[in-house]
This record gives C-alpha cells, sequence and structure tokens, in this order.
C-alpha cells in the first residue's frame, strides 16, 4: 500500500513544480495530483472578513459594568433567579 505525502508549493516561471521528498528513495514511482487554490474566492473571503472586521470595529464600545453588578449578578445566578 502506497502512502501520502503533502506538500505546499509554489508554481515556478515556466509551470515548474519542484516537490523536495527527501524520505522517498530515488526511483520510486509516484502519482502526482496537482490542486490549486481558487484565488477569486480566497481574495472574496478575505474582503467579507475584511469587511466583518470593519464593521465590528464601528460597533459602540460595551458599557463598563460595576462590580456591584457583577456580584449582584452572581448572588442571584446562586439563588436560582438567573
Amino acid at each position: 500500500m502506497g502512502r501520502a505525502l503533502r506538500k505546499v508549493v509554489r508554481v515556478k516561471p515556466g509551470g515548474v513544480i519542484e516537490i523536495l521528498a527527501s524520505d522517498i528513495p530515488a526511483g520510486t514511482v509516484a502519482e502526482v495530483i496537482v490542486l490549486t487554490e481558487d484565488i477569486e474566492v480566497e481574495t472574496d473571503r478575505g474582503q467579507k472578513l475584511a469587511s466583518l472586521l470593519k464593521e465590528t470595529q464601528a460597533l459602540p464600545a460595551a458599557r463598563a459594568v460595576s462590580e456591584e453588578e457583577i456580584v449582584a449578578e452572581i448572588a442571584a445566578y446562586r439563588a436560582g433567579r438567573a
């Protein structure tokens, strides 16, 4: 049974793909499957994330909670009233 080897590489000029695998003996026959990233999908995902982060940063800051409010909430929880 064969084994799998996963490498992420950048295609060089001229479409050259180089895989260094010193743990595979010379002369071994290997099947190579090339999966490329969908640049448009990644760019769109990055833009959506950037937009979400901007929206989140624009939200009003959470109001400060006083020590007394924290103590009261804990007491209510412990008393089974929350």
